[in-house]
């Protein structure tokens, strides 16, 4: 695929518990100087660990915003982003593109930007 810079597993949780797998897929990318973004959707994800040893480039997200695609619960989480960026300055959050998600998204750009939060592409917070 050209023009790619990382990989994301989605809906991996039993792979990223994987050693053997993960070893696999983070040597591959690492071969290709790729990222690997870990949607961290368990606290037993050997990734962290496994990119740190083979050098691949990491990042790990923070927050789903619609783990529950409700608006009232996109809003919330919007919310909690605002608060860990306050925390952490630096934050991945993973959304989809559902309607609601994508509806809450437009107002809180403009509120993000105007609170002087800068919006950047998850390889700008890979280490």
């Amino acid at each position: 695929m050209p023009y790619i810079v990382g990989v994301n597993g989605h809906m991996g949780s039993r792979f990223t518990q994987d050693p053997v797998a993960m070893e696999r897929l983070l040597g591959a990318l690492h071969a290709r100087g790729l990222f690997y973004l870990d949607s961290f959707t368990t606290a037993a994800s050997v990734a962290p660990v496994t990119a740190a040893r083979l050098g691949v480039p990491f990042a790990q997200r923070a927050l789903f915003l619609d783990h529950d695609p409700r608006p009232g619960a996109v809003a919330r989480a919007l919310a909690e982003l605002d608060a860990l960026v306050r925390a952490r300055r630096s934050v991945i959050a993973i959304g989809h593109p559902h309607p609601t998600t994508l509806a809450a998204l437009a107002p809180w750009l403009a509120h993000a930007a105007a609170a002087g939060t800068h919006v950047v592409p998850a390889s700008a917070l890979v280490r």
